[in-house]
């Protein structure tokens, strides 16, 4: 992944950005949304559908009226800038090519549009180095949009949209019509093209893997509003509430309903049936008798049939076991909750089995029931 200074310039940032939408303007899309990508940045937009990420890159193209709120290139003011003003590149998840025009001439479009002969064209490296890497199949340079496939349709919209020598590239789901192979491996294309070209990159898309293989940073949303912006280590590690937590990783992480019970010297944290031992960051730090969500990522969720294999255990019984080839899911009662982990591929556990499952303690996240905001770093 391309490492981006932090002294780094200001490329794009958003101040207090609103959206609205409605007669009466009461559909509130984005709300006083803040974030900055650095120049030659790659910055994904992640969220649920109807989050309010395709609004945002919108705004940023000029394509939607902002209601309130600013958005600086650099440090000029472009909020209420014409979108062919901004010197943007441009791909979406409809394809927006022209029916009119060749497979080739949408391509070139932009080359056209700034002037260039068709020496230009003809001896522009990079445009043949971008039809090769994004596999668009010459034969098809010469047909018109309608004869192409759905995917087919958005790499040519990709490629378009990066032949143009632009400051900035917004990307609206541009490889969500490929087949999962093609479109692991246009992945891998687009994040080479993106350290080549050195420019800032912002990338809308509804799909985390996607987001964390591109991404230097992550912007995710929720309901119009910004949740965490960070590195996916940060984002994964430190999220900042239980949407986040909930909604990066997969499978997600378990969530479980507990309450603090003070011993002779310390803390305790109790389930239904179990009790088990704070680490040191959360000692004396937690209200006693006071109720808190757990939460523990499935990979730090140790499972045993032997409870003599950890110092500390909980008893559980399996529910259900998933043979996913690489690695084993195992789902687990613990009461009347439900806890997953992850197992080694030649490990397997019939259903009903008793367990014994242990909690990394270093890696446990505490969350207020009332706010839903983690509680690691306020302790």
């Amino acid at each position: 992944m391309q490492k981006t200074d932090k002294k780094s310039k200001i490329k794009v940032r958003l101040e207090n950005v609103n959206k609205r939408y409605g007669e009466k303007e009461d559909i509130h899309a984005v709300k006083d949304l803040s974030f900055h990508c650095r120049d030659k940045e790659f910055v994904a937009i992640l969220g649920p559908s109807g989050c309010g990420k395709s609004s945002t890159l919108r705004m940023l193209a000029g394509l939607e009226e902002v209601n309130s709120g600013a958005i600086y290139f650099e440090d000029k003011d472009v909020t209420n800038l014409h979108a062919s003003k901004r010197n943007i590149g441009l791909a979406f998840e409809n394809y927006a090519l022209y029916p009119h025009l060749s497979v080739y001439e949408n391509i070139i479009f932009p080359l056209k549009v700034k002037g260039a002969t068709d020496e230009d064209i003809k001896n522009n490296k990079r445009l043949d180095e971008l039809i090769e890497s994004f596999k668009i199949d010459k034969s098809t340079l010469n047909s018109y949009p309608k004869a192409l496939s759905g995917g087919q349709a958005q790499l040519t919209s990709l490629v378009r949209c990066l032949i143009r020598e632009a400051d900035v590239y917004l990307l609206d789901e541009p490889l969500s019509h490929l087949d999962e192979e093609m479109r692991v491996t246009m992945r891998t294309t687009l994040k080479i093209m993106h350290n080549k070209m050195k420019k800032t990159f912002i990338y809308v898309t509804h799909d985390q893997l996607e987001a964390f293989a591109l991404a230097d940073r992550i912007v995710i949303m929720n309901f119009g509003l910004l949740q965490q912006a960070g590195s996916p280590s940060e984002i994964y590690t430190k999220p900042v509430n239980k949407f986040v937590a909930s909604f990066i990783g997969e499978p997600p992480m378990n969530f479980l309903n507990v309450h603090t019970e003070k011993g002779d010297s310390n803390l305790f944290i109790h389930g239904e049936n179990y009790k088990l031992s704070l680490s040191d960051r959360f000692k004396n730090k937690l209200k006693p008798d006071t109720k808190y969500i757990l939460g523990i990522r499935p990979e730090r969720v140790h499972v045993s049939s032997n409870k003599s294999d950890f110092s500390e255990s909980v008893k559980a019984k399996v529910d259900v076991f998933e043979n996913l080839g690489e690695i084993n899911q195992l789902t687990m009662k613990l009461g009347e909750e439900i806890i997953i982990t992850e197992i080694e591929p030649n490990i397997k556990f019939n259903q009903d089995t008793e367990v014994y499952i242990h909690f990394d303690a270093n890696h446990m996240h505490l969350f207020d029931v009332n706010t839903l905001v983690c509680l690691d770093d306020k302790l």
